[in-house]
């Protein structure tokens, strides 16, 4: 009997200090973190925004690679991603890769973060990463980083489907000028080449969707198809001119690859960009597009 009694006991006490452990474990995780909160609970942007995050995967062997991400939160709409990576192929030896950056969207469930990577080098992939705390779970954290305004406006919406197009200045400019030469008369073929010149590797715009925006370049040239020399250029207007028995076929391009790929907002007229250190003042405005005061006209 006392022997039954001394194990009962025994149980007793190991029950009362297991369950007083568990207790104060549990206490303890539901602490950790950056803010107090719960690992269950939904991502509160504002505690995520002006911090960085970075995470290294790889495979090693005879053959190793290690890919790395990294992710700054510079507002709560957009997250700027980079992608790079370095290995070692016994074929080559040592080599780098840079999959390029971009500002990409993102949607939130609970505590689950769905990133669109879509970098200025083409390359895509979906980001699935699970946050506890208002930390990505096996993210290392990085800088701070700049807040930028971005969605900080209560009225931010998206672009309209009126606004999805290309933009140009380099088009109303030289076509005005061009009507002036065959106003004046003037059939001079260096006249015609200075104005195609004046305004030929000129920036302009393309309106992709309701949150992307790609700048890219205006080209002019006089007499030459230019998919004769690149198919993939995109051509949006070509005019003919007659002027002292002479013809001049213009064709208006642009190269369809993004220079800068930003994302934005709509507050009011004011179109509110971030994917770049260049800062764009930009307005959209009966149709046209208004950067630092200089109007795009919309040619397709």
């Amino acid at each position: 009997m006392k022997k039954h009694f001394f194990w009962s006991m025994v149980g007793l006490v190991l029950t009362a200090f297991l369950s007083a452990s568990l207790s104060a474990c549990s206490s303890d995780d539901s602490n950790d973190g950056n803010d107090g909160g719960s690992s269950a609970g939904a991502i509160d942007m504002t505690k995520v925004v002006g911090r960085s995050f970075y995470k290294t995967q790889g495979r090693y062997g005879v053959d190793s690679e290690e890919k790395t991400y990294e992710l700054e939160f510079h507002n709560t709409k957009y997250v700027h991603v980079h992608v790079y990576g370095r290995g070692f192929a016994s074929d080559e030896g040592n080599y780098r890769y840079d999959l390029g950056e971009s500002d990409c969207s993102f949607t939130i469930s609970g505590n689950l973060m769905v990133i669109d990577v879509r970098t200025n080098k083409d390359y895509q992939e979906t980001l699935r990463i699970t946050f506890q705390n208002n930390s990505p779970v096996g993210w290392d954290e990085g800088a701070r980083v700049t807040i930028d305004d971005i969605g900080s406006d209560d009225s931010s919406t998206a672009g309209t489907s009126a606004m999805v197009g290309y933009y140009s200045c380099a088009y109303p400019n030289a076509h005005n000028d061009f009507v002036g030469l065959v106003d004046s008369g003037n059939g001079i073929e260096s006249w015609w080449n200075d104005v195609a010149n004046r305004y030929r590797n000129l920036l302009s715009i393309r309106i992709v969707d309701g949150s992307t925006i790609y700048l890219l370049r205006d080209f002019i040239f006089l007499n030459e198809d230019p998919h004769d020399s690149d198919p993939e250029l995109f051509a949006y207007k070509t005019e003919s001119f007659y002027v002292d028995r002479t013809s001049y076929k213009v064709y208006y391009w642009m190269d369809p690859d993004p220079r800068d790929i930003l994302k934005y907002v709509v507050q009011g007229n004011k179109i509110v960009t971030t994917g770049t250190q260049v800062h764009y003042e930009m307005e959209y405005r009966n149709g046209s597009i208004f950067l630092s005061g200089t109007e795009y006209v919309k040619v397709k």
